[in-house]
C-alpha cells in the first residue's frame, strides 16, 4: 500500500480520507517496484599502513609494504597497488590499470610510485639470492646425499672385503685341514703298509728259518743215517775179517 508525506499543515480529517482513497484504489492498481542488485562499493584501502597489514579490494588481497609505502597483491608475482591504481611488471616493461581485468597501458619509469622499480629490484635480487641459497641447499643435499651413498658403498665393499676375507680364510682352514687330513691319512697308509711289509718280511724270516732248520734237520738226520750205515758197514767188516776163512768161503759160496 502506497505511503503519502504527511505535512503538519493537514488535518486528521483529510489524511484520513486520503489514506480510505488509497486503500480502495490499491485494490485496481498494481504496483511494479524494479529493484536491481545492489550496487557494491568499493573502498580504497589506506594509503599508510602498518607493515604487513591485509586489506581486501575487491576480488584480491592487497599485503602493504613499507618499504616503498605501497601495496602488493597477494597471490600475483610483480603486481602492485598505489593510489587506485595497479601496476605490474610484465615482459621487461611496467603497466598500469585501474583494474586487475584491465585494461593495461604501458607507462615508462618516470610514471610508477616511489621506489617501486627500485623495490622491485630489490625483489628480484633478494629472489636470485634465495635461489642461489636454494640451489646451494639443494647442491649441499645432493653433495649429502653422495656422501651417504659412497659412505653407504664403501660400508657395502668393506662388508664384501670382510666376507671375501672371512671366506678366504674358511676356505684356506678347511684346505689346510683336508691337507692335515690327507696327510695323516697318508701316514697311517705308509704306517699300515710298513707295518705290513714287516709282518711279511717277518713271516718270510720265519718261513726261511723254518724251512733252514727243517734243511738242517734233514741233514742232520742224512748224517746220521750216514754214519749208522758206515758204523754198521764197518762192523760187519770186523766180523767177516774176525770169522775163519771156510765160513768166510761157504758165506761167500751162499
Amino acid at each position: 500500500m502506497p505511503k503519502f508525506p504527511v505535512s503538519r499543515m493537514q488535518s486528521p480529517g483529510v489524511l484520513a480520507g486520503a489514506l480510505l482513497a488509497g486503500f480502495f484504489l490499491s485494490g485496481c492498481v498494481t504496483h511494479h517496484y524494479h529493484q536491481g542488485p545492489p550496487t557494491r562499493v568499493v573502498y580504497a584501502p589506506p594509503a599508510s599502513a602498518a607493515h604487513g597489514s591485509v586489506h581486501r579490494h575487491g576480488d584480491v588481497v592487497l599485503v602493504f609494504d613499507q618499504g616503498w609505502q605501497g601495496y602488493a597483491v597477494r597471490g600475483y608475482d610483480n603486481y602492485y597497488f598505489y593510489r587506485e591504481r595497479f601496476y605490474r611488471w610484465r615482459g621487461g616493461r611496467w603497466e598500469r590499470a585501474r583494474s586487475m581485468r584491465g585494461p593495461w597501458a604501458w607507462i615508462g619509469q618516470s610514471a610508477l610510485p616511489p621506489s617501486l622499480h627500485r623495490h622491485r629490484l630489490h625483489q628480484e635480487q633478494l629472489a636470485a639470492a634465495r635461489r642461489e641459497h636454494k640451489r646451494e641447499a639443494i647442491h649441499e643435499r645432493h653433495e649429502d646425499r653422495r656422501e651417504a651413498v659412497e659412505d653407504r658403498h664403501d660400508a657395502i665393499r668393506e662388508h664384501r672385503d670382510e666376507r671375501h676375507e672371512a671366506i678366504a680364510e674358511h676356505r684356506d682352514e678347511r684346505h689346510e685341514a683336508v691337507a692335515e687330513h690327507r696327510d695323516e691319512r697318508h701316514e697311517a697308509v705308509a704306517e699300515h703298509r710298513d707295518e705290513r711289509h714287516e709282518a711279511i718280511a717277518e713271516r718270510h724270516d720265519e718261513r726261511n728259518e723254518a724251512i733252514a732248520e727243517r734243511h738242517d734237520e734233514r741233514r742232520e738226520q742224512a748224517r746220521a743215517r750216514y754214519q749208522r750205515r758206515k758204523a754198521k758197514a764197518e762192523d760187519e767188516d770186523e766180523q767177516a775179517a774176525a770169522q775163519p776163512d771156510g765160513e768166510s768161503s761157504e758165506r761167500d759160496g751162499e
